[in-house]
């Protein structure tokens, strides 16, 4: 999760990952810093904490994304990861000292068949009884990708290439990824960028949301496929690279436009506007009808 997002986007993620329905307007999300000095002075990494603020109420999340599901001691970070989001946040009333730890939750961005759908940790408090902390899990490609988009899960699309990546780890030790090349291009083209649009036009997520996932999409993709010839050859990622494309130069556009706007502001004549952006005289035009009248 980046922090390029916006809030609305961020926090309908919220709600799907944890069944919740907290308001998507007039927010703001805080990522609180995950870097922090253990004991041994040594550095502990989570993945994610972040509090959003509405109303002036607040809740604290933790989300801790695990590769595969055989890692035993991972509730142990969790708890770690919480227990010092939870020093940060402590209160103190009557002499009584109140950690309140984070929501947290684990995806599994790939899973085998045994992976649990909570993971405990049992406290035992000698001579006081004992204390279970348990973590919901998340086995993130049991879902479709409609089952993302219907609980706004939108912004883990580009995670969604893992879908294919155990299969075509295995054929490419076999020379045979070549199969794969329409599964590729469909899962692609159809099931993540097809969406990602969709929800562009639906206004759930924002174009500059949609940009952030395209860039996180080709760096995703590059890492996992990149070096495969057979999907070279094909085309595989073209439609994203074209994508892609349009929407940097858009970015550029909209800078530019923005600078001219800023120059309108302060009354700047449009000829010295044109010769500083290179738009031409006609957008300058309309940009300028296009602001509000000074009052």
């Amino acid at each position: 999760m980046k922090r390029e997002f916006r809030a609305g986007a961020v926090v309908g993620f919220i709600n799907g990952l944890y069944d919740e329905s907290l308001p998507v307007s007039d927010v703001e999300v805080i990522y609180t810093a995950t870097e922090s000095i253990s004991d041994d002075l040594g550095y502990t990494f989570s993945d994610k904490m972040l509090t959003i603020r509405s109303n002036n109420k607040q809740r604290r999340f933790h989300i801790e994304a695990e590769i595969t599901s055989n890692d035993e001691e991972i509730v142990l970070r969790v708890f770690d990861y919480g227990y010092m989001d939870a020093l940060r946040n402590k209160s103190i009333k009557n002499g009584v000292i109140t950690l309140s730890f984070p929501q947290p939750k684990i995806i599994y961005l790939e899973h085998w068949s045994t992976a649990p759908d909570e993971v405990t940790l049992k406290l035992d408090f000698w001579g006081q009884g004992t204390s279970k902390y348990t973590v919901p899990t998340m086995k993130f490609l049991d879902y479709s990708v409609e089952e993302l988009e219907k609980h706004n899960m939108v912004i883990l699309l580009p995670l969604y290439l893992l879908k294919l990546r155990r299969k075509i780890e295995s054929a490419k030790e076999k020379g045979t990824a070549e199969q794969y090349t329409e599964d590729m291009r469909s899962l692609l083209n159809e099931d993540i960028l097809g969406t990602i649009t969709k929800n562009v036009d639906m206004g759930k997520i924002t174009r500059r949301d949609a940009h952030t996932l395209l860039k996180l999409l080709n760096r995703l993709y590059n890492h996992l496929y990149g070096e495969i010839k057979e999907f070279q050859d094909k085309g595989v990622k073209d439609m994203v690279d074209e994508k892609l494309m349009l929407e940097n130069e858009l970015e550029v556009l909209e800078a530019v436009e923005n600078v001219a706007k800023e120059m309108l502001l302060e009354n700047l004549g449009i000829d010295v506007i044109v010769r500083t952006t290179k738009l031409p005289r006609e957008r300058i035009v309309a940009l300028r009808e296009s602001m509000p009248v000074p009052v």
